[in-house]
This record gives C-alpha cells, sequence and structure tokens, in this order.
C-alpha cells in the first residue's frame, strides 16, 4: 500500500508502541505491517503488510466489506457490482438480513475484547479513520478445511461461516 511521508512518519513515532501491542495481544486484528519502504522505481513511500485472508486457494471469500462505522454515503454503487472484486459498505452490511457475526457468546466475548484492546491503542495515537476489512468464507458442510491454520473466527456452532477480519 502507498502511503504519505507524514503516515510513515506517524508509524516510525508509534513504532515501539505497536510492537507492545502486539506482545500484549498476539490475536490483534490490527493489520501486521512487515515493513515500510521507499523506492527509486515509487514515487510514494510504502508500507508492506501481512493478508487479512487466507491464500490457500479453497478458502475463497465469498463476500468481503469495508465497514468504517459511518452510514453516510457508505453503499455500495451500482458500477462497483459489476467489478471483479465487490467490496461491500456499511449500509450493505445493515441492510443484508442474512449478514451478522454469527458467533457464540465465548467467541463473541474474544472478539468484542480484541476489538476494544485494538480500539484503544488506535485512540491513544489519535488514529480516527480506520475501518474493519471483513471476509466471510462459506463453509461447504462436506469440506473438511483446516481453519485453525488461518486466522479466521469460525461462527457459531450450526453456522457455516467463517469471518476474517482486520482494522
Amino acid at each position: 500500500k502507498t502511503v504519505g511521508a507524514d503516515e510513515v512518519q506517524v508509524l516510525r513515532k508509534m513504532l515501539a508502541d505497536y510492537l507492545a501491542h502486539y506482545e500484549r495481544n498476539d490475536d490483534s486484528l490490527i493489520n501486521k505491517i512487515v515493513g515500510a519502504y521507499s523506492s527509486s522505481l515509487c514515487k510514494d513511500p510504502f508500507i508492506v503488510m501481512m493478508s487479512t485472508f487466507p491464500l490457500q486457494k479453497d478458502i475463497a471469500m465469498h463476500e468481503v466489506y469495508d465497514l468504517k462505522g459511518s452510514m453516510h454515503g457508505r453503499e455500495i454503487k451500482e458500477k462497483e457490482k459489476r467489478a471483479k472484486v465487490v467490496i461491500y459498505k456499511d449500509n450493505d452490511f445493515d441492510s443484508n438480513p442474512q449478514r451478522a457475526f454469527k458467533l457464540s457468546n465465548e467467541k463473541r466475548t474474544w472478539f468484542l475484547g480484541r476489538l476494544k484492546a485494538d480500539v484503544e491503542f488506535l485512540r491513544r495515537h489519535q488514529l480516527i479513520d480506520y475501518s474493519m476489512l471483513l471476509g466471510i468464507h462459506f463453509r461447504d458442510k462436506k469440506a473438511d478445511l483446516d481453519i485453525q491454520s488461518t486466522n479466521g473466527i469460525e461462527a457459531r456452532e450450526g453456522v457455516q461461516e467463517v469471518y476474517y477480519c482486520e482494522i
């Protein structure tokens, strides 16, 4: 992802706390940044991040959402629906009666705890323009995918969904 020089400075300033956050919260939802680089081949600096979504070909993302927590103008446009990869937005998520985080109480508690710790980290660094990228994989009941080897969050028993998310 290309970034501005000011964003690189913010990253450098918070790097020690970013690393400490991951030491305390190894299951953080904040995207893991591998490095920040500049090159004569690229006009802008860029950062390399780990992929949120698993790279196994048998684990497809059937729906992807970019959730910001705002409703103003946060729905997909008609022309965006024809794209190869469709990324839905907040209003699309809220208006779909089938769409919700269908977690067990235990996983819900874990998820909200992760979210709270991560949002607190972002608040401390006065980072307010962020979103949650959510990918949903609909499991085939016959398939025995190794979800444990990914960062997927399985839905409650009886629901064939796995969630992949990052902030």
